[in-house]
């Protein structure tokens, strides 16, 4: 099991139509995704592949794909949405263009997990859009659809039970960890802003549940004091930016378990020079340190790795890091 493969195939941010308002999320990703497929064209690459949307009830409402099938073709949903429902429904609106690209970035990290499970690949890189904070049922900010989970739940099926899932995005995974709520063969250690970059409070970040499945490490901006943190309803356990990467990197020494499958959600907006400045304050040397720390647990515990890219604003600073990334991966898969 020596292998290693990206998937960044250009039809995972295709548009069958104008983006309207969200023209600048995908014209962003799909930058990052062409400097990507450039800049490691000397890797291998899987094959294009693309599977039904059907596949995403593995984890969402059949009602909300069916809806966005409907509204993607200009058509209103069958049912009249709930006032809740409406809201989610005009919040996918953007990014409904994009709706094919959603099976093909599917497609992609079906064939990985296949690479992986049958030994021909030690580690896998696959592009996707956003999709971290994708609920059951709607969109959660740039996130429509949550192609990962459906990976994870395809990746049960084909044998992995002891998956670990690692989100170092500067969002909070709402979607991922609502989707694998008590679920005793996903373990989860997440790092989050506690604070959106927006103004408002991570909501995910004041409920935690203490699901002993799950590690949260929220950071907490460096302008907000200790002191105004409980007015504002955040965790006594936030971070400040210069624990966050040790903190996570601690985390992976203390598991209480050795897993048979690491999933990564690569976010590199935490960089300081996206939007994790005043937050994290990550430079390129702790995204690199981070990934070698992943690699090392992989080896410990005999197992591939799966990462998945997720979110960074910044085109040239994501392209670079995730490169660095994609470097470090395929070094230790090819060892």
């Amino acid at each position: 099991m020596k292998g290693f493969a990206t998937y960044l195939h250009p039809n995972v941010c295709a548009a069958t139509g104008p983006a309207a308002d969200g023209d600048r999320v995908l014209a962003i990703h799909d930058e990052i995704r062409a400097r990507l497929a450039a800049a490691t064209a000397d890797l291998p690459a899987l094959p294009p592949a693309q599977v039904s949307l059907g596949e995403l009830t593995l984890v969402h409402d059949a009602a909300y794909i069916a809806a966005l099938r409907r509204l993607a073709k200009g058509r209103r949903p069958r049912q009249a949405p709930s006032s809740d429902r409406a809201a989610l429904l005009n919040g996918a609106v953007p990014l409904l263009p994009a709706l094919p690209g959603y099976g093909w970035a599917l497609g992609g990290q079906y064939e990985a997990l296949l690479g992986l499970r049958g030994g021909q690949l030690r580690a896998a890189y696959c592009f996707a859009l956003p999709g971290h904070r994708a609920m059951p049922d709607g969109p959660r900010g740039d996130c429509l659809l949550n192609t990962q989970a459906v990976a994870l739940r395809r990746a049960q099926r084909l044998g992995f039970h002891r998956i670990l899932l690692i989100d170092w995005d500067l969002h909070r995974d709402d979607g991922t960890r609502r989707i694998f709520a008590g679920d005793p063969d996903i373990w989860r250690i997440g790092l989050y802003t506690a604070w959106e970059p927006d103004g408002a409070p991570n909501d995910a970040a004041t409920t935690l549940h203490g699901d002993a499945r799950a590690i949260e490490l929220p950071v907490l901006d460096e302008r907000i004091s200790d002191s105004d943190r409980p007015g504002l309803g955040l965790p006594a356990n936030c971070l400040r930016g210069p624990q966050s990467a040790e903190a996570l990197v601690a985390a992976l020494s203390r598991l209480p378990l050795q897993p048979d499958l690491i999933a990564l959600y690569a976010g590199f907006d935490a960089h300081r020079n996206d939007q994790g400045r005043h937050v994290t304050d990550w430079v390129d040397d702790d995204f690199d340190w981070l990934t070698r720390a992943v690699c090392i647990l992989a080896e410990y515990s005999g197992c591939p790795i799966l990462s998945v890219h997720g979110g960074g604003r910044e085109p040239e600073v994501t392209a670079r890091l995730a490169e660095a990334h994609i470097r470090v991966l395929a070094d230790w898969a090819r060892v």
